[in-house]
């Protein structure tokens, strides 16, 4: 008798062992746009040999955690009933169709994280769920069978909530329902709606009623220094009402200032490359990242690149010479303060220029007469001179 259950409980150990082991976490890549669907959305650590490479549709007995990110987009209703995995959100997880949550699984939604669905959300049984980030509901909430939703005012719904023995809140505070079916409370208190969307996040609003179509796909996003410049180089996959590019630059990858623009090409399902230069770098260390825009003002960002510009020597171009139309252009990696023109037989112009900045278009007088002049430029105390031909 002795033998028989230490016998089992060995056998108990090797079982419990085997479930372990088997399960498996699922991560999908990083800065990346895929379907839910898609083997080459996701990578998988544990399990066994054979098994699933991706985590289902409903999510197979063994997924243990789900982890989103990039723009992940399931093509239907997605359920997660079959498993109890815990699905995180860090970026981007768009359901064309309705989200059924049941089990023992959860869900949440990281700070930075963002969750639409275009049907209905519906838990129940044991399923928990999270929102530290959005979530945008087109379709109804239901709430069933001791489900616990935490909420915050970044939880909109389109349709209506339905509360039927499971409890709402917003992590300080709940609303259940009592045992004779009545709610304890407003459960609308702990959510947004489609006219809060509106005007808290217009740009949002849009996405998801143009049906999370994003404006380009991005890849290939470099950037390289030499000689005080900094170069950027991107490509766009394919382009959909898609106007412009804003080039953004950082000293502490937080804090981010608008240095540049490049018109975007509309549409396209073409490779298209870009490139853009920084003049005017910062000594030290710098992030640079895209805000792509399109047509409706909807934006997104791309990528974070890092550099270092050891030294904080003068650079500049001027151009074009020959001065063809009374115009030229000065970029700087230190910002223009004065320029003065000196004629052959001495006489001086100044020049008006728009602001102390890096990169300045300046107007030259239309009545200035033809010939050689020497350019006096003055970048903060530093003074040089180049010798340019007016045509």
């Amino acid at each position: 008798m002795v033998k028989y259950c230490y016998f089992n409980i060995i056998f108990l150990f090797f079982s419990v062992y085997n479930i372990a082991s088997a399960q498996i976490n699922y991560t999908s890549k990083n800065n990346y746009s895929g379907n839910w669907e898609d083997q080459a959305t996701w990578s998988s650590k544990g399990g066994w040999n054979g098994a699933p490479a991706r985590p289902g549709n409903p999510t197979n007995n063994n997924a243990g955690e789900i982890n989103v990110y990039g723009y992940i987009r399931s093509a239907n209703t997605l359920s997660v009933e079959s498993a109890n995995p815990k699905i995180n959100i860090y970026d981007t997880l768009y359901v064309d169709g309705d989200l059924n949550l049941g089990s023992g699984a959860s869900i949440e939604i990281h700070s930075n994280g963002l969750l639409i669905v275009t049907g209905s959300y519906t838990s129940y049984g044991g399923f928990k769920s999270n929102n530290n980030g959005r979530v945008v509901v087109l379709g109804d909430l239901n709430i069933n069978d001791g489900t616990a939703v935490t909420t915050s005012p970044t939880f909109y719904i389109f349709g209506n909530l339905n509360n039927n023995n499971g409890t709402i809140g917003d992590g300080n505070n709940t609303c259940a329902t009592s045992w004779w079916g009545t709610p304890t409370c407003n459960p609308t208190d702990y959510t947004a709606t489609e006219g809060d969307l509106y005007n808290d996040d217009k740009p949002l609003y849009d996405f998801v009623r143009n049906g999370g179509v994003l404006p380009i796909e991005v890849s290939n996003f470099v950037a390289s220094v030499k000689n005080n410049t900094v170069s950027l180089t991107w490509s766009t996959l394919t382009e959909r009402n898609f106007d412009h590019f804003v080039i953004e630059r950082s000293i502490n990858s937080i804090e981010f200032q608008e240095i540049g623009y490049l018109r975007g090409n509309g549409n396209s399902t073409e490779e298209i490359d870009y490139a853009w230069t920084d003049y005017a770098t910062a000594k030290g260390v710098s992030y640079y990242r895209l805000k792509a825009v399109d047509f409706d003002g909807a934006s997104q960002y791309h990528g974070l690149v890092r550099v270092n510009c050891e030294t904080q020597d003068l650079n500049y171009q001027l151009y074009p010479n020959p001065v063809t139309n009374r115009s030229i252009t000065v970029k700087s990696t230190q910002p223009l303060s004065k320029l003065v023109m000196v004629s052959s037989n001495g006489y001086k112009v100044d020049i008006a220029i728009d602001s102390d900045g890096y990169v300045n278009e300046i107007s030259l007088p239309q009545n200035i007469a033809k010939g050689y002049y020497i350019v006096q430029l003055t970048f903060s105390n530093e003074l040089v001179t180049q010798k340019i031909l007016i045509n």
